[in-house]
């Protein structure tokens, strides 16, 4: 199993009480996590799960796409694997974003990641850092199959 983060690179105090919450029931030797280098979410969970088996993707600079690469590397290492994206969203989706094999974030790199995951089929979890993060549509609709009928 493979466990994959990602969010926001500013959280509050009480965003990172969230989060560790949420790491401490996942805690597991079993699984290989995975996670980027920066600030905020990232760094909690290298935090948190140092001791454990855990691959930090790095990013080459500080250019958006740069940090879309780091993202994209990420889903790609575990996309044909029994896996999951966990996502801590501190704002809501930017209109536009959607499930596509090209990293589209919209300024967002959280979301970015979560409709990469999507398209590539990962299992999401998303764990909302505010009150009130309403879910994009294509996140909480069931995929749409292809009918022969």
């Amino acid at each position: 199993m493979h466990i994959a983060f990602t969010g926001s690179r500013q959280i509050t105090p009480a965003q990172r009480e969230i989060i560790e919450h949420h790491l401490a029931g996942i805690c597991d030797k079993t699984i290989s996590y995975h996670v980027g280098d920066a600030n905020g979410v990232d760094s909690v969970v290298r935090d948190k799960l140092h001791s454990q088996k855990l691959t930090v993707y790095r990013a080459e600079g500080h250019q958006p796409w740069q940090l879309a690469q780091r993202s994209k590397r990420m889903v790609q290492a575990i996309a044909n694997s029994n896996a999951k994206l966990i996502a801590f969203p501190n704002k809501p989706c930017p209109k536009g974003v959607k499930p596509l094999q090209s990293f589209s974030g919209k300024g967002s790199g959280t979301w970015g990641t979560v409709a990469l995951a999507k398209y590539h089929g990962l299992a999401i979890e998303v764990v909302p850092l505010v009150d009130g993060l309403t879910l994009p549509d294509w996140l909480t609709q069931p995929d749409k199959q292809l009918s022969l009928f």
